[in-house]
């Protein structure tokens, strides 16, 4: 497995390690613009995630291989669990189908209460009206001594920085620029980042990774600036970066102190214990 970074375990909660690990355009974007069920990562967005699709660069085999295995919960938005907005309708239960990858609880943000959702294989959806914080204490609750992982999207890895809580963040920088979309850095100011590690490898036209900006069928109407169908890219880079976080980011036009913005709802009773929470037998944590 990848390791994390040398520093010591846990930050404001104790021994719990609190990992995000995203990628991003040349631009800046974790998402393109326009997400709908259509377009669950917005328009172009998909080619961000090429690193981790067949045929995988050798040099990213060990980090697919623990993209959903290093944490014991995740925190995500309401907007990676699905493309729905406003009150609940229907009964989505997130994209992947009857057997989520996570096999822990994931905890997700929203303004509107819904039940718990459990599915097979030891994935429970919990949903958290009352803000990133309270995500935060339950999902260290239920991974006890183990690991966090803020899934994303580009809001909740915002609040994340911006809460001090986040001790690691792993970025992928994909040879793809997008134009416009969603930033998990917008409005950031005043963000300690100290770099752990910095890997970039270049990759061949044929070999999947960085070699095509968009996947065919994919491509992006908007025309001029915003354009993202650039063409195919003779041995283009992916970098991944590692960065350790030191201390709360302050938010643009948000009260010095304030690191979320206020929740619209009200606070949820306690969960208690989560007999969802269990490791796949096949887990070693890093």
């Amino acid at each position: 497995m990848p390791p994390m970074s040398a520093g010591p375990p846990g930050g404001l909660y104790g021994m719990i390690t609190v990992i995000s690990h995203m990628s991003m355009s040349l631009d800046g974007y974790v998402a393109g613009p326009d997400q709908s069920q259509e377009q669950p990562i917005g328009l172009g967005g998909l080619a961000l995630h090429q690193w981790h699709f067949d045929p995988v660069h050798p040099a990213d085999v060990p980090w697919q291989d623990q993209l959903l295995d290093r944490g014991d919960a995740y925190i995500m938005g309401r907007n990676m669990f699905g493309p729905g907005r406003g009150p609940w309708q229907g009964d989505w239960r997130g994209w992947w189908g009857d057997e989520p990858p996570y096999h822990t609880p994931v905890f997700v943000l929203t303004h509107y209460a819904r039940e718990p959702v459990e599915m097979a294989g030891g994935t429970t959806f919990f949903f958290v009206t009352d803000g990133f914080d309270s995500a935060l204490k339950q999902a260290s609750n239920a991974a006890g001594d183990g690991v966090v992982d803020v899934a994303g999207g580009a809001s909740t890895v915002r609040q994340a920085l911006a809460s001090g809580a986040l001790d690691e963040l792993v970025v992928d920088i994909a040879p793809v620029v997008l134009g416009r979309g969603e930033s998990m850095f917008r409005d950031l100011t005043e963000l300690g980042l100290t770099q752990v590690e910095s890997r970039t490898h270049r990759t061949s036209p044929t070999s999947g990774t960085g070699s095509h900006p968009l996947p065919p069928g994919d491509r992006d109407p908007h025309p001029g600036p915003t354009r993202s169908d650039l063409p195919a890219a003779t041995n283009a880079s992916t970098t991944r970066v590692s960065w350790r976080t030191s201390g709360p980011a302050q938010v643009r036009g948000w009260p010095a102190g304030r690191n979320a913005p206020p929740s619209p709802g009200d606070a949820r009773p306690g969960m208690g214990e989560y007999p969802c929470r269990r490791r796949r037998p096949d887990r070693v944590r890093p």
